[in-house]
């Protein structure tokens, strides 16, 4: 997947545009996925430089229930595990470089909505480490962080997305998202 992204820190941070890659596969066992993803960074500041990102996520599926409905489609609820590693640095001489991992614990319910919708909504309790070095400063924080999402899947072919995360630390900020997937190939349910 082709991947877009806007982000700042705060309200007195420039906006910072980032474009990436990601490719996902299925590892045959437990709803298990992998999902590699290397980015670039535009840094919007007079003395920084663009950024080179990258990360691997390994999510699996705990456990699942299904509901059986009226309209024949069954409702399904589920809890899986995902643990996450990224790095990043700057392009340039004294580049500062980012470290992370994070583990969430995805909660989520689908239900079927109308003839061929189907409505999913998260939440998603975590925790999560980084660390950030520079020729002048070095940190490093495990904190606590939540997030939440909803995906409607409008046919079999298009589907809308909108998420939320917060990592609770001082002053940061909430992470907002948003995608509008096209599927390519088979009109049929997986």
């Amino acid at each position: 997947s082709l991947r877009y992204g806007r982000w700042r820190y705060d309200v007195e941070d420039a906006v910072h545009d980032n474009i990436g890659l990601a490719w996902s596969h299925s590892l045959g066992f437990a709803r298990t996925r992998v999902t590699l993803t290397g980015a670039y960074g535009l840094v919007e500041c007079p003395s920084c430089s663009a950024l080179v990102i990258g990360g691997i996520d390994l999510q699996s599926t705990l456990l699942t229930r299904t509901v059986a409905t009226s309209s024949g489609r069954p409702a399904s609820t589920g809890a899986g595990l995902r643990v996450s590693f990224g790095g990043g640095s700057e392009l340039a001489t004294n580049a500062t470089t980012a470290v992370s991992a994070a583990i969430a614990l995805p909660i989520d319910i689908a239900l079927p909505f109308k003839k061929a919708s189907l409505l999913c909504a998260s939440i998603i309790p975590g925790f999560g480490f980084g660390r950030t070095a520079s020729t002048d400063l070095t940190e490093s924080g495990f904190l606590p962080m939540l997030g939440g999402a909803l995906a409607w899947t409008v046919t079999p072919l298009i589907g809308v997305s909108l998420g939320v995360q917060r990592i609770f630390i001082a002053g940061g900020p909430t992470q907002l998202g948003g995608s509008i997937s096209l599927k390519l190939g088979s009109g049929s349910w997986p």
